[in-house]
C-alpha cells in the first residue's frame, strides 16, 4: 500500500497533468491504498474505488469530472474495454486476484502476478483519448519472467464441483 500511494504522490506532486488508474488485486488492497493515499493529504485529489461488488451507481461514479484530479483504484474489471476520459496515468501493482486450481476438488481465489499480457492491457488504459504513461510497480526482469498469457480459466479450476451442482445437462431444444 506505501510504495502505491508513493506513486500517486510522486505523480501529483510532479504536476503531470491528468487522472491516475491504478491497478490493484481486490477489494481489500484497494481500501488499503485509499487510506494510505488519504493519509498523505494531497491536495485537489478525489480517491475513487472501482471493483465488481459495488454498486453500478458506486462505479458510474469513477466516469463524474470534477475539479479535482480523480485516482481510481480498480481491480482488472477496468482493464478491458473501459475508457475513462481523462486518464493520463497508469498505474500497474502488476497483480491479479485470480481462481487458481488447488487440487482435484479444490479451487481458490488467490492473488498472483498477472501475465504479460494481462500488464500490456493494463498499460493500454493509458491515454486513450490523449497521450499517457504507464508506471509500472515491478522491475523489467519481473515482467520479463512472467507468462506470457493468462492460463484459460478451465485449466485453472476444479472442474468437480461445477459438473456434480449442474446435474443433468439442459440443452436449449432447437426450434425446428
Amino acid at each position: 500500500a506505501a510504495a502505491c500511494a508513493e506513486k500517486v504522490s510522486e505523480i501529483v506532486r510532479g504536476r503531470t497533468p491528468g487522472d491516475v488508474l491504478m491497478f490493484l488485486p481486490d477489494e481489500k488492497t484497494i481500501r488499503e491504498v485509499a487510506g494510505a493515499i488519504e493519509d498523505l493529504k494531497l491536495r485537489g485529489i478525489r480517491v475513487l474505488p472501482l471493483f465488481g461488488s459495488q454498486s453500478p451507481d458506486e462505479q458510474r461514479e469513477v466516469f463524474r469530472r470534477t475539479r479535482e484530479r480523480r485516482i481510481i483504484l480498480a481491480t482488472n474489471i477496468a482493464e478491458t474495454s473501459l475508457t475513462i476520459d481523462g486518464v493520463v496515468h497508469v498505474v500497474d501493482s502488476g497483480l491479479i486476484k485470480q481462481v487458481q486450481y488447488v487440487n482435484a476438488t479444490m479451487s481458490a481465489l488467490v492473488v498472483t502476478d498477472h501475465s504479460k499480457a494481462g500488464c500490456d492491457q493494463r498499460k493500454g488504459r493509458a491515454g486513450r483519448t490523449q497521450p499517457g504513461v504507464c508506471h509500472r510497480l515491478y522491475s523489467a526482469d519481473e515482467f520479463a519472467a512472467r507468462p506470457d498469457f493468462t492460463e484459460p480459466d478451465i485449466l485453472r479450476t476444479a472442474l468437480d464441483a461445477v459438473l456434480l451442482h449442474t446435474g443433468r445437462p439442459r440443452f436449449p431444444r432447437h426450434p425446428n
